[in-house]
């Protein structure tokens, strides 16, 4: 069961999934959370499933381009682009 975006804790360690690029697969990580001292506008990027993400334009998401998948900032994210989600 996932929690609410603000009931996590600044600095808590959370199992997330990492793609590895040098072999091509996703594996399993720990992530940090760092929340931001300032307020900042938050995206909602629905996927074509339904699901959604809530994140900042600086947020990280992985992009399927030119049969490559490379991690990309919402910001730099064009019409078109594939977002490569589990």
């Amino acid at each position: 069961m996932s929690k609410e975006l603000k009931e996590y804790k600044d600095g808590e360690i959370l199992n997330t999934l990492s793609f590895d690029f040098e072999k091509g697969e996703m594996m399993a990580s720990k992530s940090e959370v760092v929340k931001e001292k300032e307020t900042k506008e938050f995206f909602k990027v629905e996927l074509e499933d339904g699901r959604i993400i809530n994140c900042t334009m600086n947020h990280k998401l992985f992009v399927k381009r030119e049969k490559r998948i490379i991690e990309l900032q919402l910001k730099d994210i064009k019409e078109g682009d594939e977002l490569v989600c589990i």
